[in-house]
């Protein structure tokens, strides 16, 4: 009966899934266990050969992660056994034309970066010889310090199209897939964005350039996620850009995009629109802006549920100190207009926390849950904005907190980027049940048939 309805599901588009679900956090159907261990009530675990800090997907009988630098696998959900992977290099997304010359342009780096590493070499050699004094060698160290500054200005006046194996702990496979049920859509930092079907058969790729250099609150990466909005593929690279999902075309082109924080969709009045971090609201078939200005964020996503939407304006610590805290911003998208998007801002609310908030929020019920990155959790009343509390969750400190809360049955799921979970019953006071142990992550959960899976820093597991 499982695998009819899964079937049944591939036959045609579902609801869209994508990072934390529909971007909120909030899994209001799914079941969930709420106690497991490293040994303990795990159905499989399969190593991916590499880390990432995107969340995992469900797509029918597929669970999807990435793989650093720009590689996705899917596996079978039931075994977790491999089905297939694919990797995103920038020369194979280039239109065809181009390629030859982008695989030149990679071949003239490669060599020209291992001409620098290998005058680089002589030149430390040259300068542990030249502290015994000489003239002549001297002259030598100050002929091959100028190869060396015309090597370093040839090889900046190529154009770089490779992926290098490491970009930091923002990495470039942090953006999670988005899914319909059919298609899976991808995303890298590399600037690459793909469409695969069900079976791994890659639809189309393209090339959107790289991130800006300077992001909002970090100077390297790119973190914001793809979304399906409508009949509309949403992807933030450079700037805010609207995709046919089903050939990759462009259909319009938004802000610039200097957020770690992804946009989310929303419907309003049955007009699908995408929310973003920079509190704009664009209507996602054309792009035409209908509001703004309605908060500025940094680090995470809108969250939207029905008509309500939450800003969370965390920015860099030393902000927050001098601040005494982060505004949580709510406003209720009223209706659509023309042109124009009727919201009324509700409340705002100074959450006085001094360690910054690279999770977003999670409705539960009738209170949003904050965890900042040091750990402490804040319960707010969604309707007035009024603080309930504050819960320092000590039994999984001290650690940094990167991925987001989520809520399933009744319970809220807290995960450090040591492995630990906290699950608490959610709402108004919430309470520690349990303290559940894994291995190292930063990705947010996925939850489906009673099952959660992880994406830890080395594999994919399904704890049931």
């Amino acid at each position: 009966m499982v695998e009819l309805l899964l079937l049944v599901g591939l036959a045609g588009a579902a609801e869209p899934q994508g990072w934390r679900f529909d971007g909120s956090g909030a899994w209001p159907t799914a079941d969930a266990p709420d106690a497991w261990s490293r040994t303990e009530h795990v159905a499989w675990r399969t190593e991916l050969g590499g880390w990432s800090n995107a969340s995992p997907v469900v797509a029918g009988d597929l669970v999807c992660a990435c793989v650093e630098p720009v590689t996705l696998v899917c596996l079978d959900r039931a075994t977790g056994v491999e089905r297939w992977r694919a990797t995103h290099p920038i020369a194979e997304a280039v239109p065809e034309a181009q390629r030859a010359d982008v695989q030149a342009r990679i071949a003239e780096l490669d060599a020209l970066d291992a001409e620098l590493a290998s005058k680089r070499a002589a030149y430390s050699a040259m300068l542990r010889d030249a502290r015994r004094g000489g003239a002549d060698l001297t002259a030598r160290v100050d002929a091959l310090a100028t190869e060396l500054d015309a090597l370093k200005a040839r090889i900046a006046a190529v154009p770089d199209f490779r992926t290098p194996p490491d970009q930091g702990m923002v990495g470039w496979s942090s953006p999670t897939p988005v899914t319909d049920g059919r298609s899976l859509y991808v995303l890298y930092a590399n600037g690459v964005v793909a469409a695969h079907e069900h079976d791994g058969t890659l639809r189309w790729s393209r090339w959107l350039g790289r991130p800006p250099e300077l992001m909002l609150g970090w100077d390297e990466g790119h973190a914001a996620s793809p979304v399906l909005a409508g009949d509309v593929l949403v992807v933030p690279m450079g700037h805010l850009h609207g995709l046919d999902p089903r050939t990759g075309a462009s259909l319009w082109e938004g802000e610039s995009w200097p957020h770690y924080g992804a946009a989310t969709p929303a419907v309003v009045d049955g007009v699908p629109l995408v929310l973003t971090p920079s509190g704009r609201a664009y209507r996602a078939k054309d792009g035409v802006v209908l509001r703004e200005g309605m908060a500025e964020m940094w680090y995470v996503a809108p969250v939207v549920r029905d008509r309500d939407v939450w800003f969370l304006e965390a920015r860099a610590d030393d902000i927050l100190r001098k601040q005494h805290g982060a505004d949580l911003v709510a406003w209720h998208l009223d209706g659509v207009q023309g042109d124009r998007l009727q919201a009324t801002e509700r409340w705002r609310v100074r959450v006085p926390e001094t360690e910054t908030f690279y999770a977003a929020p999670v409705p539960a019920g009738d209170v949003l849950h904050l965890v900042s990155h040091e750990g402490r959790l804040w319960t707010v009343e969604a309707a007035s904005g009024a603080i309930l509390g504050s819960l320092l969750l000590d039994a999984i400190r001290p650690t940094a907190l990167y991925a987001s809360p989520a809520v399933a049955a009744g319970h809220l799921y807290v995960t450090s980027e040591r492995g630990q979970t906290a699950v608490l019953r959610a709402g108004r006071t919430p309470e520690v049940v349990a303290v559940n142990l894994l291995e190292n992550m930063r990705a947010s959960p996925a939850f489906a048939d009673g099952r959660l899976y992880f994406r830890t820093e080395l594999a994919l597991v399904a704890v049931e």
